[in-house]
């Protein structure tokens, strides 16, 4: 294996010495390397030719002309098997975290700071929704995603993640940090959906959510249930060895209107932009709340003996605790969504229910969710099994652990 042949760039998540026992070890590069610096690399580290093809085949060193993932994958499974060097299940998740790899060096796209990779997350997003939404910013070309500019970009961005330094995400500030979450899930579910496909029952679901779609952020795995669950609604403690890096510190409900978990009754797309993104948050609840999908009065001739009902989506019941915490009643849940709204809606809902005042009795009920695929709109709905649903999300409820943002991390956001 020639030095000259290796003329391109890797990327590379292992390379091999031995250590004071003669066995082999792993070491992470943190920056890409030509394929020449490599060979010599190794050379000096005695790195016989079977263990240097062993690596390479496992995936651990992903040509970057190569924008596929599931070859590496598969090499990596193979490595597994063999287990000829290392920790297999390290490579495995390496593998599985790392995805895809950019024909561009990589080096160029590599953000100086955690606020800067959260800003150039948010343009990607914006620049991807452009090119693969429909005017509603629901239904996604997934066939448009791969062909794009932004993915391209994303990709290249998400095979720097690993290399994120912790005290870059530590000294992210709160909102660009929501900001970063936010954007990350909503692609990263667009990314799983494109190597895995659309999740078509509550057991694939589950593990889609909870085991096949990770990456690995600032040198740790995370799942995309931990990015909603553990991060935005601040569970994750602090005995979890992630949790100063990757704690937003104070749970706001509104990110439910904001991650789309790839189904036809999920908020719709927005990019959130560093910049401003409280306001791009409360704007994205508020026209949430305005459409009849998401909060809808039913007509008096409806009506069950004359007491009008508003019917709100599931989000409301599956994460009440987050909008009432402590509280089931009704006009409770109502005045949260009221807060939620527009002056104009808030009083089109008053107008619908005849409310005058709060001491009304309020009777909500929840839509059922559609968990049809996203990618096609004319699909017949997938609403059956809500009691699974229901039970799974009200165990996703527990301990929340805000506090207040470390006395490193920005105050304000540029």
């Amino acid at each position: 294996m020639e030095g000259n042949e290796l003329h391109w760039s890797w990327f590379a998540y292992l390379a091999a010495s031995r250590d004071q026992n003669g066995l082999w070890k792993e070491h992470e590069v943190e920056s890409g390397v030509t394929g020449a610096t490599l060979l010599q690399w190794w050379d000096r580290q005695g790195v016989s030719e079977p263990v240097r093809s062993s690596i390479i085949d496992a995936g651990c060193l992903v040509d970057l002309e190569n924008l596929e993932m599931r070859g590496a994958v598969e090499a990596s499974k193979r490595y597994v098997a063999s287990n000829r060097i290392g920790d297999g299940a390290a490579v495995t998740k390496r593998a599985l975290n790392a995805w895809a790899r950019s024909a561009v060096n990589m080096e160029s796209w590599l953000p100086t700071t955690g606020n800067e990779t959260s800003e150039l997350m948010g343009d990607i997003a914006a620049e991807l929704y452009r090119e693969v939404l429909d005017e509603h910013q629901r239904q996604v070309d997934y066939g448009k995603v791969k062909g794009g500019r932004a993915w391209k970009r994303f990709i290249q961005l998400s095979s720097a993640l690993p290399f994120v330094e912790p005290g870059d995400m530590v000294a992210m500030c709160k909102e660009k940090k929501k900001a970063f979450w936010i954007n990350l899930y909503n692609l990263m579910v667009v990314h799983g959906k494109l190597e895995f496909g659309h999740p078509t029952s509550a057991r694939s679901k589950g593990l889609f959510f909870s085991h096949q779609v990770i990456y690995n952020v600032a040198g740790h795995g995370i799942s995309l249930g931990e990015i909603e669950h553990a991060i935005l609604r601040c569970q994750m403690g602090p005995d979890d060895p992630r949790f100063k890096a990757y704690s937003v510190h104070v749970r706001d409900p509104r990110i439910h209107f904001l991650l789309n978990c790839g189904a036809q009754s999920c908020p719709p797309y927005r990019a959130i932009l560093a910049k401003e993104v409280e306001a791009q948050i409360a704007e994205a609840a508020a026209r949430l709340i305005a459409m009849n999908d998401y909060v809808e009065v039913i007509s008096k001739e409806r009506s069950f003996r004359g007491v009008k009902r508003l019917y709100v989506t599931r989000l409301f019941k599956w994460f009440r605790q987050d909008f009432t915490p402590n509280s089931r009643n009704n006009a409770d849940l109502f005045h949260a969504i009221l807060a939620l709204a527009d002056e104009q809606r808030r009083r089109q809902l008053h107008n619908q229910l005849q409310i005058s005042s709060g001491s009304e009795r309020i009777r909500i009920k929840f839509k059922k969710y559609n968990w049809a695929d996203n990618s096609d709109f004319s699909l017949a709905p997938e609403v059956g099994g809500m009691f699974i649903y229901d039970i799974s999300f009200a165990l996703s409820g527990g301990a929340t652990y805000e506090d207040e943002a470390p006395s490193d991390a920005d105050d304000v956001c540029d």
